[in-house]
């Protein structure tokens, strides 16, 4: 293969190439709206500009005489030096949106940016330095390399996320590929084909790879961090929605024990004194009566308050609640209720207990009244951080493809999962019984 094919080659590869990951950069800077994705934009359109000079202005395809070789000639030059800037700025950016105690190196991008613009100034004036070799071309380069070092000397303290581990990938392989095309270029100058050309494609290339699966790896983490924000979200509702409920039951309890409980035992108490009227044999009985009415039903509206006020869930812990549960249940004689024993230790918050007590009670009942089981089997385990609850019976199961899947018992029980971000998972089979398996983040 000629070199002048394999220049046809590089040139219009590496155009290509650039061109789709041009398009990706619109598509993110349009999807985060974030500074980063901007310079990124900027990077590739300065780089497929001096890539197109360079096939003009070597390419062979158009004459030396023609203006567009002329200004190809003095732009191909600045223009790379431009998108080097553009990379770097795009580099910071995105090293400062991971981590902001990246932000004092801001210096750095300000001298650049100072540089730069004398570099063009220079360029603009005294255009005959605008060339691939001398000491102009070699300054500007050692400079640009030696900002990229500054940024691999600190990115390689702080690779804390697979993000940052791409982009200093990334910048290393810039590095690596432009200190072979600057030795291409002036030490090996007489022997050089291409004039360190073949390296710069090469390195767009790869680095960009880099690049692209950074911003593939950014998009997966967003969403996640987004599900995250919306499980904690939708978490912090739940717990305010119990403590709400929580609140205006012990409101309800005490208002029944001091504001209505009061009023029925004076009343209660005034009735009383009417039997010591002169009045009636007949109406003093019908006065007892009334008094005893009102007297059970001041027992009942204590025992009403006591049930609103009571902590219990937020007393006792999950083996204790559990094992009161199992008392319940163990009382109608029509299914027994086995639990692990291996959680005195378990402590959980209030939220957690009571929806897993809820769905507990919710799995028993429907146990026993749909399943028509003889044992229940409750196992609750923490491993990895996560909380494992397995509950099974030995009823006669069903299809878990019918619409009683749908019932409103099993959604909310779903619900309830879901709001604090756990797993659940229902099995069931006909003639063999239900396992219903749940996970839930501790």
């Amino acid at each position: 293969m000629s070199d002048h094919i394999l220049f046809f080659i590089m040139c219009f590869f590496t155009l290509g190439f650039l061109c789709i990951v041009g398009f990706i950069s619109f598509f993110l800077n349009y999807y985060f709206k974030s500074k980063p994705y901007f310079f990124y934009l900027g990077y590739v359109l300065t780089t497929v500009i001096y890539i197109a000079a360079v096939f003009i202005n070597y390419g062979q395809q158009v004459s030396k005489d023609s203006l567009l070789f002329e200004i190809t000639g003095y732009i191909y030059d600045p223009i790379q030096v431009l998108s080097y800037f553009f990379h770097t700025t795009f580099a910071y950016y995105s090293i400062v949106v991971e981590n902001e105690k990246f932000k004092k190196m801001f210096w750095i991008i300000k001298t650049y940016a100072v540089l730069l613009l004398l570099y063009l100034i220079t360029a603009v004036v005294q255009s005959k330095l605008n060339n691939n070799i001398g000491i102009f071309f070699e300054i500007s380069r050692i400079v640009v390399y030696a900002i990229v070092v500054v940024f691999l000397v600190n990115l390689a303290k702080n690779l804390s996320n697979g993000n940052l581990k791409l982009i200093f990938a990334a910048l290393f392989i810039f590095l690596i590929f432009s200190l072979l095309a600057f030795y291409d270029v002036t030490l090996n100058y007489e022997n050089s084909t291409f004039l360190g050309f073949q390296y710069i494609c090469i390195g767009y290339v790869l680095e960009n790879i880099c690049f692209a699966t950074a911003f593939i790896y950014k998009i997966i983490s967003t969403d996640k961090q987004k599900k995250r924000t919306e499980i904690l979200h939708q978490k912090q509702l739940v717990i305010v929605e119990q403590e709400m409920q929580q609140q205006t039951m012990q409101y309800l309890g005490r208002e029944i024990h001091d504001n209505i409980g009061q009023k029925l035992i004076l009343a209660s108490i005034g009735i009383q004194q009417l039997t010591l009227e002169n009045i009636p044999q007949e109406m003093i009985k019908k006065i007892e009566d009334v008094n005893v009415t009102i007297n059970s039903a001041l027992s009942e509206l204590r025992l009403l308050s006591k049930s609103l006020t009571n902590n219990e869930i937020e007393n006792k812990k999950i083996i204790d609640l559990i094992e009161g549960e199992s008392r319940e249940i163990n009382k109608i004689k029509k299914c027994t209720l086995h639990y692990n024993e291996d959680l005195r230790d378990l402590i959980l918050e209030y939220q957690t207990k009571i929806i897993l007590l809820r769905i507990i009670q919710e799995f028993s009942q429907n146990s026993i009244k749909h399943a028509i089981c003889s044992l229940i089997t409750i196992d609750l385990k923490v491993d990895k951080n996560v909380l494992h609850l397995s509950l099974t019976d030995d009823g006669k199961g069903f299809n878990s493809k019918s619409p009683i899947v749908k019932g409103i018992g099993l959604k909310n029980m779903m619900k309830r999962i879901s709001l604090i971000g756990g797993v659940f998972d229902l099995q069931s089979n006909v003639e063999i019984g239900t396992k219903l398996r749940i996970e839930i983040p501790y």
